[in-house]
């Protein structure tokens, strides 16, 4: 059973996480063939994917159909909302273009499937970049993209099945969103040809041109995108944060600076002042909480018995064994006489007094009680923030209490 709660070190096993990010990340391509294939078990299934096509009314582009890179034009998928007759339609149209030879995608599974969930959850926190998983069933012999390469990092993790790739340098490294596709004749000579066996996985960084196809046996595998933030992403948010403050930066561009003949030299002097006064103004721990609470702002909500919570919510006491739920993640920031916390799904503002009470509890690990929490707070008012935290789901009671210290 994969423990997702590992992370990166789980999915890279056995090369180590320092060995990764020194010698392969944003750098170069790596495989790691385990002879394993039940090593995703209990991550992904292709039971699994047939209970989010058939359960979880996918629509149009979350649910798609490629063949040789040519997306499907049938109108096979509907987008959302979906009637009835267009979601029968739409499960029975996915099983039979499968059975035509076209490979099915599934897009951001994360939303649907617990433990892929978890996973996004735990990388996130380790590598503070978005992440999403997407999962794609290609029949045997067939190919769904044509060479193509991605503006994000990926690992290709192999579920069931086999799947042959082909792996080519980037002609643009590390590209951006903007940048045009590559074409078929400016592939250059492989990097790498390898066959991914069930357990195996694939490291790509952005750039890198690749192709998949299904051997003699039918192929599921996912693929974990890592959305990079990058150096450009956080110099712009500085950029925001000085504007709030710095009208100079709000002014317009004078009229007619775009017209042939007009003088330059105001403009790069201009130019100049403004970077002189971004790199005196610019506030990089600003800039980081910004893109923290980003990052929280856009994960799925990870609370698990959440009805169950919020009933027994008022049952709890000052000795009651509470825990943060699996892959939950929190900031807590001052803002005047409050303070605000952040977690996926959701934000809190709370009395400024509880800060030091929430601190606390963003960053403990494992089961505590209300007795451990410091701060100025009343005991009554510790249960009332407890109780708070449970209804929105960023508490629950401990399964597993830590064992009382002896003597």
């Amino acid at each position: 059973m994969l423990d997702v709660s590992r992370g990166l070190e789980a999915l890279l096993s056995p090369v180590s996480r320092e060995v990764f990010l020194k010698e392969y990340w944003e750098a170069k391509p790596l495989l790691i063939e385990r002879k394993a294939s039940c090593f995703y078990d209990g991550l992904f299934s292709a039971h699994d994917l047939d209970q989010l096509i058939s359960y979880s009314e996918m629509s149009y582009p979350t649910i798609r159909a490629v063949q040789n890179g040519k997306p499907e034009q049938s109108l096979a998928f509907a987008r959302a909302p979906l009637s009835s007759d267009q979601l029968v339609n739409q499960i029975t149209a996915a099983y039979d273009l499968y059975a035509d030879g076209y490979t099915i995608v599934l897009s951001g599974i994360q939303r649907g499937s617990r433990q892929v969930r978890h996973l996004c959850r735990f990388l996130e926190a380790e590598l503070s970049h978005p992440v999403t998983v997407n999962a794609y069933a290609t029949p045997k012999g067939s190919q769904g993209f044509s060479a193509h390469y991605d503006d994000h990092d990926i690992l290709i993790l192999q579920i069931e099945g086999s799947k042959h790739w082909e792996v080519s340098p980037p002609h643009n490294e590390l590209p951006l969103e903007w940048h045009p596709p590559n074409e078929q004749d400016q592939l250059r000579e492989p990097y790498l040809t390898t066959m991914l066996e069930a357990g195996d996985m694939l490291y790509l960084p952005r750039g890198w041109n690749h192709a998949g196809r299904a051997s003699e046996a039918a192929s599921l595998h996912l693929t974990v995108g890592i959305f990079v933030y990058r150096w450009a992403d956080f110099i712009q948010q500085a950029v925001r944060d000085v504007c709030d403050k710095d009208i100079r930066f709000r002014r317009a561009l004078p009229p007619g600076f775009l017209k042939e003949g007009t003088p330059s030299e105001f403009l790069r002097e201009h130019l100049k002042e403004l970077l002189g006064a971004l790199e005196s103004e610019a506030d990089a721990g600003a800039a980081q909480s910004t893109m923290a609470r980003r990052l929280l702002r856009r994960s799925e909500p990870t609370a698990e018995k959440r009805l169950g919570e919020i009933n027994s919510s008022s049952e709890i006491n000052i000795e009651t064994d509470l825990e943060k739920p699996a892959a939950m993640r929190c900031q807590v920031l001052p803002v005047g006489a409050h303070c605000s916390v952040y977690f996926p799904g959701g934000e809190l503002r709370m009395p400024g007094k509880t800060t030091e009470a929430l601190r606390f509890i963003s960053e403990r690990e494992g089961a505590f009680t209300g007795r451990q929490i410091p701060g100025p707070l009343r005991e009554s008012e510790v249960l009332v923030l407890l109780r708070r935290l449970m209804k929105e789901g960023l508490l629950q009671r401990s399964a597993h209490p830590p064992a009382s210290e002896a003597g």
